[in-house]
Formats: structure tokens, sequence, C-alpha cells
């Protein structure tokens, strides 16, 4: 039992020794890479400034974050994101990729500070490639997207949600056109509608009792030449007049 415990803890210690080697080579290693990517990016940085007018040299930095950053960031990504598939294959060719791009760079910059005459295909690949090289980066990095396993699960998702909303509006519109339960709930509506506002109207209109009766009229033939009836007419207004 204690030689159990004994062998175990030195396998732990050993495989602690082993770590901390493993870390320094690996800061060792990450240390070189820095110090190449930062001679590139000189030379980089030079030659690109050969394509922009004085006041804008300070612009020729963007390329060297492109080239240089996207190195870096390629193979810190195969650590912490790159997972399988189609993805981590890219990332790995644009990685390598990208290193070549460096490296003819540094060439073509070194060739015109010696101030000689680069060779043929380097000036064609200076002329032509070299300009459009950030756009090049920057259609990697939308390609690594586009590939990354989060995203296709999300394209799914939203087009899965796309087709139920064409299926209900199409639903809808095969039941607007075609009729069914919901024609017969609009005639219940304007028969119901019809009868309400009869209702209304009924309830708006006069009453008999709200209007006062009707004097009778005598007409002049009906009355006494005597004298003896006289017009309802005439008599109310006499009646009127007396203040007894």
């Amino acid at each position: 039992m204690q030689n159990e415990s004994q062998t175990s803890i030195g396998e732990i210690l050993s495989e602690g020794r082993t770590t901390a080697v493993r870390n320094v080579v690996i800061g060792i290693g990450a240390f070189f890479l820095l110090a190449a990517l930062i001679y590139t990016g000189i030379h980089n940085y030079n030659l690109f400034a050969r394509y922009l007018p004085s006041d804008q040299k300070f612009f020729a930095a963007l390329p060297v974050i492109l080239i240089e950053g996207s190195v870096i960031a390629f193979i810190v990504g195969s650590f912490v994101w790159f997972g399988f598939g189609t993805q981590k294959l890219l990332a790995q060719i644009f990685g390598w990729m990208l290193f070549a791009v460096a490296g003819a760079n540094t060439l073509i910059d070194s060739i015109y500070q010696a101030a000689e005459t680069a060779p043929a295909w380097l000036a064609l690949y200076a002329f032509w490639v070299l300009p459009v090289t950030p756009v090049v980066v920057a259609a990697m990095w939308k390609l690594i997207f586009d590939t990354d396993p989060r995203k296709r699960t999300m394209d799914a998702r939203m087009a899965m949600r796309g087709a139920i909303e064409e299926a209900k509006y199409k639903a809808q519109m095969r039941a607007l056109s075609q009729g069914g339960l919901h024609s017969g709930a609009l005639a219940d509506y304007g028969r119901a509608f019809d009868g309400a506002l009869a209702e209304l109207i009924r309830s708006a209109s006069p009453t008999a009792g709200a209007l006062p009766p009707a004097a009778p009229v005598v007409m002049a033939k009906d009355a006494d030449p005597e004298g003896g009836t006289e017009s309802p007419l005439a008599s109310g207004a006499g009646a009127k007049s007396d203040p007894s």
C-alpha cells in the first residue's frame, strides 16, 4: 500500500515537471512566432505604404494587422474555437496561406529596399495580388464564420421558423379565398349588425305620448249665426283675456 502511494506521488511530481517544461517550450515558441510576425509586419508596412499617398501612409498598418493578426488568431482559434470538420480545415489552410503571403511580401520588400529589380513573378504578384490581400483576408474570416457549427444550427432554426410562418400565411390565404366557416360567421355578424341598427333607430324615434293632443278645429260653417256657438279658438282667446 505504501509503495503504491509513493509510486502515485512520484508520477504526479514527474507529470508536474513535464507540464512545466512543456509550458516553457510553448512560451518560447510563442515568442519566436511573435518576433517573426513583427519582422514580416515591418516589411508588409513598407510594401503597402508604397500604394498609398503620402498623407495616408499610416493606413498601411491595417493590412499588417489583418495578415499578421489573422495568423495569430488562426493558431489560437485552433485551441479555443475551431472544433472539427470544414471550419477547422479552412482555418488550417488559411493560416498557411497567410504565412506564404507574409513570406512573399517580405521577399518583395527586401528586394525593393536593396534597389534591385524583382523577378517577373514577384512583380506580377505585387501588382495584381498584393493590393487585394486585405479583401482576401476578410473573405477568409467570412468563410470561417459561415462554416461555424453554431451558425449552421442557428440557420436551420431560422429556416424552420420561416417555413412555419410561410405555411401559416398560405393557410390564411387559402381559407379566405375558398370560403368556409368564416363566411357563415360574416353572415351572422351582418344580421346581428342589421338588427342592432334597426333597434337603435326604433329607440331614437319619437313616441305618441311625447306630443301634446291636437285641439279640434271648428269650421266657419259650423258656427251659430246667432252667436250661440263660438269657435273654440275664439273662446280660448277670450278666456285668457278675462282676469276673473
